[in-house]
């Protein structure tokens, strides 16, 4: 039998800087035989009036969550996302991150660097999605955000992959 890898979401950034959390992630990977890991990474990549109740995280100890990760086989992508991400007036923002993702990679050994980063829009968990008029607007505004961060991430070096979550039935 073929066996696909398998990935997972963690949402709190905690493994990154408390050790005795971080060996108890990995030690769960390595039991369910977990390949990835998409991991939000507190504020690092977030501008300081964004911190909001986000986990904080120095460059240097995601670098050395990373290099620990890799150690035992995990590939790890950074994890963010909002539904207000998909909004334009946020864009920027958004985009900010990505690139400080790029940024920080450029910065690091080899073996520190995010394999990826991951977005979790979800433009269906803002308020106007529930009027049926506002969807294909919130929907194209999604695909434009979508489209960039997967651009960005893929342009010049070095590259971040980017990948953004869309459920099977948000056609």
């Amino acid at each position: 039998a073929l066996a696909l890898p398998k990935a997972m979401w963690v949402w709190q950034a905690t493994p990154i800087v408390n050790t005795a959390e971080r060996t108890a992630l990995f030690d769960f990977c390595a039991d369910k035989g977990v390949s990835t890991i998409y991991i939000n990474t507190g504020t690092v990549f977030v501008a300081p009036a964004d911190y909001g109740t986000k986990t904080p995280v120095t460059t240097a100890q995601l670098g050395n969550f990373i290099i620990a990760a890799h150690a035992t086989g995990l590939s790890v992508c950074a994890l963010d996302g909002d539904p207000s991400h998909c909004l334009p007036a946020n864009h920027d923002k958004v985009i900010a991150r990505m690139q400080a993702a790029k940024t920080f990679n450029f910065n690091q050994a080899t073996n520190a660097r995010l394999d990826g980063f991951q977005w979790d829009i979800e433009p269906y968990g803002l308020p106007d999605w529930s009027d049926t008029a506002n969807r294909p607007t919130l929907l194209v505004d999604f695909l434009s955000i979508a489209q960039d961060l997967v651009d960005l991430g893929d342009s010049g070096w070095p590259r971040v992959p980017a990948g953004v979550a869309v459920p099977f039935w948000l056609d």
